[in-house]
């Protein structure tokens, strides 16, 4: 009988774990693809980098993201393959707003970079217009050890 009952204890909260385990699944994105789902963003965001990946189809759209980076020392990285039409415009600012960098792009561009230095990137802000191609967006703190 107390067999029986140690039974019962344990069936019920292994159903639960069972029931739920599905829902724990977390995707996993190869780092050097760009978004999957058509028009559909996927953003990256942690203290040392931050990253927006699109698969744009004929896109006219607004977006700010905001950066978790906390180095005042950022390198930006931007690429777009597989470009047919339209551009997009990309504005980094600073907390108060303030530009820290811009590019409109409206061709394929490999590896665009460039370096922020002595401030903290807060927010990405882009702007496409028709767009039609794969773009990636990524900022990396850049850590100085004396």
């Amino acid at each position: 009988m107390k067999a029986l009952l140690r039974l019962k204890y344990l069936f019920i909260p292994a159903c639960l774990v069972l029931i739920n385990l599905p829902a724990c699944r977390e995707d996993i994105y190869d780092p050097n693809a760009n978004g999957s789902n058509i028009n559909e963003p996927m953003v990256l965001s942690y203290s040392n980098s931050f990253s927006f990946l699109l698969n744009a189809n004929d896109i006219t759209y607004y977006v700010v993201n905001y950066t978790q980076l906390s180095e005042t020392t950022t390198q930006v990285i931007i690429s777009v393959q597989n470009y047919q039409s339209g551009y997009v415009e990309i504005f980094v600012t600073d907390e108060q707003l303030n530009p820290l960098y811009s590019v409109k792009i409206d061709s394929n561009a490999a590896n665009v970079s460039a370096n922020i230095k002595n401030n903290i990137p807060e927010r990405v802000a882009l702007h496409f217009h028709q767009f039609t191609g794969n773009l990636k967006v990524q900022l990396n703190s850049i850590y100085y050890y004396y």
